[in-house]
């Protein structure tokens, strides 16, 4: 059966780390990581007989990703720690015009706090897979009630993260551009 992506519980959920708007760091990442891991299986579509949903992220860590896609786009330092000021400003800009305004700042320091502490994963330490998942989350279990779409289905996506709290909560696909 297809994979059916999830409903949009949040209507206008921002993406703070978002492949179409930073597509270039993505691609680049993409193309960085796949050559790291020879191991992962090129990207294949149902169109030429592969299993769905195995495209070109299939087999790389996100953490991996979302750190790559961070440095890329100068958000990290150096010596690969977050530079909080500059991803301060980042999502502050990102959510300045959104019913998500207002959580910025208590959202932002809550996440680096968790991206701190975050148990260290084997590789991309810099904390910025942690950071990325912990605000999409925070701004999807805080979705403003206007926005929340209050339905049988969504109301359990917001109930598992709140029971599993390291599982990355569901975002509906980016717009189309």
């Amino acid at each position: 059966h297809p994979h059916k992506p999830p409903p949009e519980c949040c209507k206008g959920l921002p993406r703070p780390c978002n492949p179409t708007e930073d597509k270039k760091a993505w691609d680049t990442c993409v193309n960085k990581l796949s050559k790291k891991n020879p191991t992962t299986p090129q990207p294949t579509t149902q169109a030429n007989g592969g299993k769905p949903g195995h495209g070109p992220m299939h087999g790389i860590g996100k953490q991996c990703m979302v750190e790559c896609v961070y440095n890329e786009t100068g958000l990290l330092t150096p010596d690969m720690k977050l530079q909080e000021a500059k991803i301060s400003q980042k999502l502050t800009d990102k959510l300045k015009d959104t019913k998500f305004a207002s959580m910025a700042p208590s959202v932002i320091s809550k996440c680096f706090e968790k991206a701190k502490n975050a148990k260290d994963p084997k590789e991309c330490k810099s904390g910025a897979g942690e950071f990325s998942k912990c605000v999409n989350r925070e701004l999807f279990m805080n979705c403003p009630t206007e926005s929340w779409t209050n339905s049988e289905e969504c109301q359990k996506m917001r109930e598992k993260p709140t029971k599993c709290p390291n599982m990355p909560v569901p975002m509906s696909p980016p717009p189309k551009p």
